[in-house]
């Protein structure tokens, strides 16, 4: 029988390994895991594989799974678990033909040992970019979401070309205040207003942070030539803003959102 080198022997597996892809990819495929076509994912990570033991490619091709992967585990919801599992099983299945391979080929120890070390490198690169991507993704959806619920804390109302309304609810932080005034000055420059209008009829409680973020703000939108008027501004709120010693001499307040709206259709 002709000896057959490693080199041969390694393009032999990559061969076996594309030819029974469909049936490595099914290998301890757990039907109960949510539908994210991981037959699909799996078989494209086995030509991965199988592409580099019969032709020694580098890494960015497994790169590229790995990034995708997770990010569509991350658009489900899905735990990296799922990802790892799928880099263990496609390893394990394409260590069977590597094995049946090499037993057929009488391979030595050492060549053998050469082989596997080299294919186990890939496979615990891949552990690592797994990691790396899903994170990567988890930090990118959570800056997004992040975002989303500042727009949302801070919504904007057009309803003139003139006038905009800020209606806030819930309690105004630090971190919700700097939101507010970077989105009242972005937009306001945006929409071309010349007045806008806070309603504060949702904010449970105004103490002195909150006095001065209004103050802040008027004094922010005066620069780029916005006027600010306060609706909402309920008796308690009115005597809270008194005991403060809060002076708002230089903005227009109202109990409610109807009148302050009323005197903007007369003013204008």
């Amino acid at each position: 029988m002709t000896k057959v080198s490693p080199k041969d022997i390694q393009q032999a597996i990559g061969k076996k390994i594309l030819h029974n892809k469909a049936i490595l990819a099914s290998y301890r495929l757990d039907t109960a895991k949510p539908a994210v076509q991981l037959p699909d994912w799996r078989e494209r990570l086995i030509e991965i594989y199988a592409d580099h033991i019969s032709q020694a490619t580098d890494f960015m091709m497994l790169r590229d799974w790995c990034d995708q992967f997770t990010s569509v585990l991350i658009s489900e919801d899905l735990s990296i678990r799922l990802a790892i599992e799928q880099v263990k099983v496609c390893q394990d299945a394409v260590e069977t033909i590597m094995i049946e391979e090499a037993k057929y080929n009488a391979l030595s120890y050492t060549d053998f040992y050469s082989v596997i070390k080299d294919f186990n490198s890939l496979a615990n690169q891949a552990g690592l970019y797994l990691s790396e991507c899903y994170i990567t993704h988890y930090v990118k959806k959570y800056n997004e979401f992040e975002q989303l619920v500042k727009e949302l804390s801070t919504p904007i109302v057009q309803i003139s070309d003139q006038i905009a309304i800020i209606p806030i609810i819930g309690t105004l932080d630090e971190e919700r205040a700097d939101s507010l005034i970077e989105t009242a000055l972005y937009e306001g420059r945006s929409l071309g207003v010349r007045t806008m209008l806070i309603d504060l009829s949702g904010v449970p409680i105004v103490d002195t942070m909150v006095a001065g973020i209004l103050v802040n703000l008027n004094e922010a939108l005066s620069v780029i030539g916005i006027q600010v008027i306060l609706s909402g501004i309920r008796p308690e709120l009115a005597q809270k803003l008194v005991q403060l010693n809060i002076n708002f001499r230089s903005i227009h307040t109202f109990a409610t959102l109807y009148r302050a709206i009323q005197f903007l259709k007369k003013a204008n």
